[in-house]
């Protein structure tokens, strides 16, 4: 699923510094649900990719660069105001 939006230009991955830039127009599709599934299945790729066992990721919006949202397995999902 990621691999399709990176390759589609939607998604920017930093697995160094747990950063997912994600398109607009594909985050505001989203639910609040929808938000929190999508950053926790970010946090987990990223953990996987770089062999953590600790999970986080921090969002922004990819045309702005604004902060969105973050998620972490250990304090759960926040979205920015």
């Amino acid at each position: 699923m990621l691999e399709n939006q990176i390759s589609s230009g939607y998604l920017v991955i930093e697995q160094e510094v747990n950063r997912v830039y994600v398109a607009s127009h594909v985050w505001s599709q989203l639910d609040y649900k929808g938000k929190e599934n999508f950053a926790a299945f970010c946090a987990v790729y990223i953990g996987n990719q770089t062999g953590s066992n600790t999970y986080w990721a921090h969002m922004y919006d990819k045309q702005t660069g604004r902060k969105l949202a973050e998620w972490s397995q250990s304090w759960g999902f926040d979205v920015e105001d």
